[in-house]
């Protein structure tokens, strides 16, 4: 049985967002895009903290110049508990970040009245043998990560490299820029899959399903917080995903997409 607390939930949600969108632009041809999801219910489970109802919508874009990717990542969701009622999320992250793990920028906004507020911005850079980083808000603090520990592209760059050599499973740790300090252990498998895709974008290129499960522990010892399963394509769009909490089970369906032009280096 999974263990999963709200918070926890929403954490790992970002977490699961941030990794699939980042996936194939580390292994195959850069593919900046927009893409938009809506969210649905798979599954639901009654009881006093049961979750019987949910919905919502997420929006990404990445963008790359001179080899820095800019992402921007929005989702909303109502979650209906049994006995608490419906809780609304409006979430944002911004994110600047190198494929090598050694420059990596982030800001996490919620959004109430109409407004944007900042909840947590940090940045990380390569010093000495290890990941320097350094939370600026909501108050200072300084945290060493060794390299082993892995940021979103990088993260993801390792995970389609060892789908691209055959692999049919790999063990990560890495960090998202979601909570303060907090990295999850991930264990993945690997395996190629064919179908129709659903955009003419998408028509004929390579993809892989990736089953995750994330642990908060550093072995991934116990339950899992939660499980995905999900399609990536070779220009790194993820179509028709399904996030298993549990308690509930989240679908979120690839409505729309945009293929975008990287953006030149300055003076060239």
């Amino acid at each position: 049985m999974f263990s999963v607390s709200r918070d926890r939930m929403i954490a790992d949600m970002k977490t699961f967002l941030f990794l699939i969108l980042f996936a194939f632009p580390a292994l195959a041809g850069p593919a900046p895009h927009e893409a938009s999801y809506v969210i649905e219910p798979v599954s639901t489970a009654g009881g006093a903290a049961g979750v019987v109802y949910a919905r919502g919508a997420m929006s990404y874009a990445a963008r790359k110049t001179c080899g820095v990717w800019k992402t921007e990542t929005v989702f909303s969701t109502d979650v209906g508990y049994e006995m608490s009622g419906v809780r609304t999320t409006h979430w944002k992250q911004t994110t600047t970040e190198t494929e090598d793990g050694c420059l990596f920028d982030f800001e996490v906004f919620t959004r109430g009245d109409g407004k944007d507020r900042k909840d947590l911005a940090g940045s990380a850079r390569c010093e000495n043998g290890m990941k320097k980083m350094k939370i600026i808000h909501p108050a200072v603090m300084f945290y060493d990560f060794p390299l082993s520990v892995r940021f979103p592209m990088e993260q993801t760059a390792a995970l389609l490299k060892a789908a691209g050599r055959g692999e049919k499973s790999m063990n990560v740790r890495f960090y998202d820029g979601t909570l303060p300090v907090s990295s999850s252990a991930v264990s993945a498998r690997l395996s190629p899959v064919s179908g129709k895709a659903p955009f003419p974008a998408l028509k004929g290129l390579k993809s892989v399903r990736v089953d995750l499960a994330f642990y908060p522990r550093e072995k991934g010892d116990g339950a899992p917080s939660y499980e995905v399963s999900f399609r990536l394509y070779e220009n790194g769009v993820v179509d028709e995903t399904v996030q298993n909490f549990g308690t509930h089970a989240l679908r979120s369906s690839l409505s729309s997409l945009k293929l975008l032009p990287d953006i030149p280096c300055a003076g060239k």
